[in-house]
């Protein structure tokens, strides 16, 4: 029979296109088993190019065209310069049926695909007998005959494989395609829960039996994202599909940036398998809030769809059972003295005045149709900002740069003291005095001058990111360009925080814009600050 494998791609990212112009390559395979052949093709431009067929046990990874020659290892290769090539290999008729590999090598890179050598007449007996199969025994039976005269390691996964195809076998049974696809697949998420392989090398050489759906999936992650994935425990599912969707899920749950996204991917998910989550629509936008900044700081904790139900279904019965409403809430923001009692927020003292009752319906009079209520909310449930008095929150006044220090040192759980200080505007008797000189002391924040912080002016949006840039830089990780419409009206010396905030998904403009010189609303500093309490 003859079997088809969908093109194996190997392509720098696209961060590496834009600095070193190399192009993309590509591999396709086929494989008839009755002939022994094998027809590889495929193009590139510029380098040399290598094909070699090899056992599946020996890597490529150390493999450059100049060596393939001389590697007793190979069963065949192909050198040309480059350009397009296309070639039929006939197999050694004497080959060992078992596990191959074809690469693809152009410099020190390779994208390989797999293909088992198998006899058509094992192959047809085999399916046959899956089809026949009353129990897992008989299956397993099945595929053992197809493997008989290949070596221990892969015999040694047979039950493993043989269980998952029995689970995953179609009502109508398998033809001799499905069945050597699904071997073929089933074969690789044994080694891949073996440990045999990552999850990022599983994708790659097993590509052609997965899902295009899932192919697509995995293509969209990020290269951390990618890295972060071969990091994962394996995660056991009914079939194939479901063992990828949750790999990628704890994926992404583990590389989100903010609590906003993590409620976004996490009811997605949920919808598309169909869960449903009992009075989880009956909490407020608030509660709701609440709980996914309770799971996004234990985000790499998710190991799979259980474990999300589990945690969410506990977290919504806590916030049912408190008649209060639970506990929390404080000043920060909207000027007054601060208090030396606390509320402990990720890990760390957060030095804010005395909590306040947190809110059981609306906090603000003011915030209830306001594009960041829940971000507002949040932040005054974990004590971080306040209201300006009679139950208003001022959300679209500008916030005074003594204002934004402490609503930063808040959000990062600074303990403040007071320190030495050299600004002649910043009374040792001001509310913010502490806030100030601890945040300068530490390097957050800078002044206007040598003499002068200026704590009553308004800050600018570009500013603001100086200061939060200047905290959190070595916590940040890019997820996406930065390209604001109106990057060169931002000033140099803001530039470096502005792009890094942005890349990592901390800060963000509107239609486009960041527009820096503007200054920062109470609403737009509550709505990043809560990202930036989030990186913890």
């Amino acid at each position: 029979m003859k079997v088809n494998f969908k093109t194996v791609s190997f392509a720098l990212s696209a961060a590496m296109t834009l600095s070193v112009a190399m192009p993309a390559y590509a591999l396709e395979v086929s494989y008839s088993s009755a002939d022994s052949a094998l027809s590889v093709s495929g193009s590139n431009t510029s380098n040399d190019i290598a094909v070699a067929v090899m056992p599946y046990s020996y890597s490529p990874d150390k493999l450059t065209v100049g060596t393939v020659n001389n590697n007793d290892s190979i069963v065949f290769q192909y050198v040309q310069a480059g350009g397009d090539y296309s070639e039929e290999i006939l197999l050694p008729l004497n080959l060992p049926a078992g596990k191959y590999r074809v690469s693809e090598i152009i410099g020190g890179k390779s994208a390989d695909a797999v293909f088992f050598k198998l006899s058509d007449s094992k192959l047809a007996d085999a399916a046959d007998a899956m089809n026949r199969a009353d129990s897992l025994s008989d299956a397993k039976s099945a595929v053992n005959t197809l493997l008989s005269g290949t070596d221990s390691a892969l015999k040694s996964k047979a039950g493993d494989i043989a269980e998952y195809m029995y689970n995953a076998m179609p009502g109508s049974g398998y033809d001799e395609q499905e069945f050597f696809d699904s071997f073929t697949l089933y074969e690789g998420i044994v080694s891949l829960k073996e440990g045999d392989i990552t999850f990022s090398r599983f994708m790659e050489e097993y590509s052609s039996v997965i899902s295009e759906e899932y192919n697509l999936a995995y293509e969209s992650l990020t290269d951390e994202q990618k890295a972060e994935a071969d990091k994962i425990a394996f995660i056991d599912g009914d079939d194939a599909d479901s063992i990828i969707e949750e790999i990628i899920f704890v994926t992404k749950a583990h590389t989100v940036g903010n609590h906003e996204d993590l409620q976004l991917l996490v009811t997605e998910h949920l919808e598309n398998a169909g869960v449903e989550l009992d009075d989880f629509d009956e909490l407020s936008e608030y509660e709701q809030a609440e709980i996914f900044i309770e799971l996004f700081t234990d985000k790499n904790k998710i190991t799979g769809t259980d474990y999300v139900v589990t945690k969410l279904e506990k977290l919504i019965e806590d916030i049912l059972d408190d008649d209060s409403g639970s506990s929390g809430g404080g000043s920060s923001g909207g000027g007054g003295g601060g208090g030396s009692a606390g509320i402990s927020g990720g890990g760390y003292q957060v030095g804010t005045g005395t909590p306040a009752p947190a809110p059981t319906t609306d906090a603000f009079t003011d915030t209830s149709a306001h594009w960041a209520k829940v971000d507002i909310e949040a932040m005054y449930k974990l004590g971080i900002v306040n209201g300006t008095g009679n139950g208003i929150f001022e959300p679209d006044r500008s916030v005074t740069r003594a204002e934004f220090v402490k609503m930063l040192t808040g959000a990062l759980g600074i303990a403040v003291s007071a320190k030495d200080c050299s600004f002649t505007d910043v009374a040792n008797d001001a509310w913010y005095y502490s806030y100030v000189t601890t945040a300068v002391d530490m390097g957050i924040v800078k002044g206007v001058s040598d003499t002068e912080f200026a704590p009553g002016a308004s800050i600018t949006r570009e500013d603001a990111a100086t200061m939060v840039y200047r905290a959190v830089s070595s916590k940040l990780s890019k997820l996406s360009e930065y390209d604001f419409l109106d990057r060169t009206d931002i000033s140099d010396y803001a530039a470096e925080g502005v792009e890094a905030l942005s890349g990592a998904e901390i800060l963000k403009g509107s239609d486009g814009y960041f527009r820096p010189k503007a200054n920062i609303t109470r609403a737009e500093a509550a709505a990043l600050l809560l990202r930036i309490y989030n990186l913890k």
